[in-house]
């Protein structure tokens, strides 16, 4: 048996998000967004609500797009 968790691998529409957010651009967090996007995103710690209620890149989401995976 392997103790290895599955690696996230976000969809190009999660990374085009983070990358969006990561250039400052504001990102409000409807309910759309919330089912298609941020769901996935929000429970592996790449995003966080701001104070303003809109999305915010986390530290973990500018990680993953220095990564390999999000470069």
């Amino acid at each position: 048996m392997s103790d290895a968790t599955p690696a996230f691998v976000p969809t190009a529409a999660e990374l085009a998000l983070l990358r969006r957010l990561a250039s400052g651009e504001s990102m409000p967090f409807p309910e759309d967004i919330k089912r298609d996007y941020s769901d996935r995103l929000y429970e592996n710690g790449f995003v966080t609500v701001g104070i303003d209620g809109g999305l915010a890149l986390s530290d973990h989401g500018r990680a993953l797009l220095q990564s390999p995976i999000g470069g």
